[in-house]
């Protein structure tokens, strides 16, 4: 993924969390990435490619993370990728402390 994906992939992620998919358009996040509708369009051609080759991305990333942590416990793997989901939400709305997010119990208890 070059820098401009990365830009148009963050950019759309934040835009999605604010607008949701329905109110999700390239000008919104032209304006978010601020890059031009161009350059958007150059790149993915449609708001529905956009949106597929996000969720690619999105897979991809969570699909390597899982990799990385196939060697822990069930419970270590939802962690940590509860944490790392809650920490890009954070970073992509602004939210400068996530102190909370490390806050889990120590025991489960069924």
């Amino acid at each position: 993924m070059d820098d401009t994906e990365r830009t148009i992939f963050e950019a759309t992620n934040r835009v999605l969390w604010e607008h949701g998919y329905a109110d999700l358009t390239m000008q919104y996040i032209a304006d978010e990435s601020e890059l031009s509708k161009a350059t958007i369009h150059s790149h993915y051609g449609s708001k529905e490619r956009l949106f597929a080759a996000f969720l690619t991305s999105l897979d991809e990333r969570y699909s390597d993370r899982l990799d990385e942590v196939s060697e822990k416990t069930a419970r270590e793997q939802l962690e940590e990728l509860l944490t790392m989901q809650l920490t890009e939400t954070a970073d992509n709305r602004g939210i400068d402390d996530t102190s909370a997010i490390g806050e889990t119990p120590s025991e489960v208890t069924t």
